[in-house]
């Protein structure tokens, strides 16, 4: 959050224009008017509420700490306009509304395409987990300490591991939505949109989508190749051995087989028939 904070647009101001310039000892809602300030710091946004100062963090919370697919469908509903309204007025105190509004409505905007990259790498993720197809899965996959049950890509991974559990693929989706997410997320609602938004959050978010399509096409690439080669065993045709124990003809060998048998038919004829030079002789007797 620091890191965040001071690599910012309200960061920079401060670093170039606060500190020694801002009175710190007047009361947060004379910060502004009194105390010099030419940027907000973390407790006057995140401290301010309908003109308030408090140390209640929550009343204007929306995304809170991790963006998740529920609170994305949800951000129509009264209960998160109410918050988002309460933020405008926050940003408010040094910019025009209508630019604050617009400013979170396309923070909302890209909070949500980030999470939609996340989700779909879940997926796949999650499928290759329902198929079996995770490295080790069938072999080498611990199951994780009780009370956790196995999951692809779960929360417990980012903490424990065992043999493959996690696989590699896992991994990176548990730093998709743990770190990635989160960072581009921050990043776009504290006006950082180059070392937070797209060096530290998209352009991650971007890599780790990479690597894991790139690892779900090995893996199934890889299981395909070995089904075909499965069935290519299986499918080869023998002659069993003969009851007698001896040796069973191959396909090969039967082919020539009927080969030869096709050749003396076109020759001799159908087995069996007499010559006519021993139908002759038979006559004459």
């Amino acid at each position: 959050e620091f890191e965040n904070f001071m690599m910012s647009k309200h960061g920079t101001q401060y670093q170039t224009l606060g500190k020694a310039k801002w009175n710190f000892e007047v009361p947060l809602k004379d910060a502004i008017a009194k105390g010099g300030y030419t940027a907000p710091t973390c407790q006057l946004c995140h401290f301010e509420y309908q003109g308030d100062y408090s140390h209640n963090l929550v009343r204007k919370v929306r995304w809170a700490f991790n963006p998740t697919p529920a609170i994305a469908d949800n951000l129509g509903h009264s209960w998160f306009e109410d918050r988002k309204t309460a933020w405008v007025d926050t940003c408010s105190l040094c910019h025009s509304a209508s630019f604050a509004k617009a400013y979170l409505d396309a923070a909302d905007k890209g909070t949500i395409q980030g999470l939609q990259v996340e989700q779909e790498a879940k997926k796949v993720v999650t499928q290759l987990y329902e198929d079996g197809l995770l490295v080790g899965q069938k072999t080498n996959r611990p199951a994780p300490p009780l009370p956790e049950k196995d999951a692809p890509a779960g929360f417990f991974q980012l903490f424990w591991a065992k043999g493959n559990n996690p696989s590699h693929i896992e991994r990176i989706h548990a730093d998709m939505w743990e770190h990635d997410v989160i960072k581009h997320y921050k990043g776009i609602f504290h006006a950082n949109p180059g070392g937070f938004t797209y060096t530290e959050g998209w352009s991650n978010l971007m890599k780790d989508y990479s690597e894991i399509m790139d690892e779900n096409t090995r893996l199934r690439e890889s299981a395909a190749q070995a089904k075909i080669a499965k069935a290519s065993v299986n499918s080869t045709a023998t002659v069993p051995a003969s009851e007698s124990g001896g040796s069973g003809l191959g396909l090969t060998g039967l082919l020539l087989i009927a080969l030869g048998l096709g050749v003396a038919y076109k020759i001799f004829g159908p087995f069996g028939k007499k010559s006519e030079a021993d139908e002759a002789s038979e006559e004459a007797k």
